[in-house]
């Protein structure tokens, strides 16, 4: 990031990010758990909400894996200390889980093994892809939000915004 800005001025979204916006009937009831580059916890009442940004595919595989399970294990140590609350997990996973991969079995063994839902199963819709790049002529489905309370999530959609600066969509539940 260093050398980008010193190249220059910053335009666009070069490095992803993360964020998660109150509202601020909430903020008495919210607390900073952890942040880092890969992923923000916050907890809200009795809930985790978690916004994560695994490594895409541009990073070589081996070290791609080592990532996802270095954060997969640092979420589960988190899970694991605050197993009163519910959870749920969204953000730009950067893999089609429904494509048999190595990084879609790391992450699918995950959730099912911390027992949450994908709202795209709790929620099927027509269109479900979160990635649309028009200039090049691809899309795929690379952003989630799982859950592990699906009684309480009655609603999830892909958005499909007038205006959205990023070629990616997106996702909200309804809590």
């Amino acid at each position: 990031m260093d050398a980008r800005l010193i190249a220059g001025p910053l335009v666009g979204r070069p490095f992803g990010g993360l964020a998660i916006l109150l509202k601020k009937e909430l903020i008495n009831l919210a607390s900073l758990v952890i942040t880092n580059d890969r992923f923000l916890v916050v907890s809200i009442s009795s809930w985790l909400v978690i916004n994560v940004y695994l490594p895409c595919s541009g990073t070589s595989n081996r070290f791609r894996l080592n990532i996802i399970d270095d954060i997969l294990c640092e979420l589960q140590s988190i899970l694991d200390t605050h197993s009163d609350k519910e959870y749920i997990i969204g953000g730009d996973f950067n893999v089609e889980l429904d494509v048999n991969s190595v990084f879609s079995s790391v992450i699918n063994t995950f959730v099912s093994d911390n027992k949450l839902q994908r709202t795209d199963h709790l929620f099927p819709i027509v269109n479900k892809e979160t990635y649309v790049n028009e200039t090049l002529q691809m899309s795929s489905c690379l952003d989630y939000i799982v859950t592990s309370d699906s009684i309480s999530t009655v609603a999830f959609n892909v958005l499909d915004l007038d205006l959205n600066f990023s070629d990616h969509l997106p996702v909200m539940i309804v809590c």
